[in-house]
């Protein structure tokens, strides 16, 4: 699974957004023992830039963004055959005041 890759100068001037990119992918089991057996694995891959001054992001999968999540529990609420099946209820507020529910 390539990584992704998200360049700001790329989305800017391309519209591109996240992207998979890389080469040399390699997954490894590494020599860190998990608590419960077992060991961890790396990952290992090469990225060539195409900007230069440009901020890039790199993600193992694509972002699931807190407005997203807002957007999916609105819908469900608002669908008649699925709103039944849960009930939201505020938890508390985040660092940066969203609310938690």
């Amino acid at each position: 699974m390539k990584p992704l890759i998200y360049s700001e100068k790329t989305a800017l001037i391309k519209g591109v957004g996240w992207v998979r990119e890389g080469g040399e992918i390699c997954y490894y089991t590494n020599n860190m023992k998990r608590k419960f057996g077992g060991y961890y694995s790396s990952l290992s891959f090469t990225l060539r830039f195409e900007n230069d001054y440009d901020s890039v992001y790199v993600a193992h999968c694509y972002p699931y963004t807190y407005t997203r999540l807002q957007k999916y529990l609105r819908n469900l609420e608002n669908d008649p055959a699925r709103k039944h099946r849960f009930q939201r209820k505020f938890l508390c507020l985040t660092e940066s005041g969203n609310k938690l529910a």
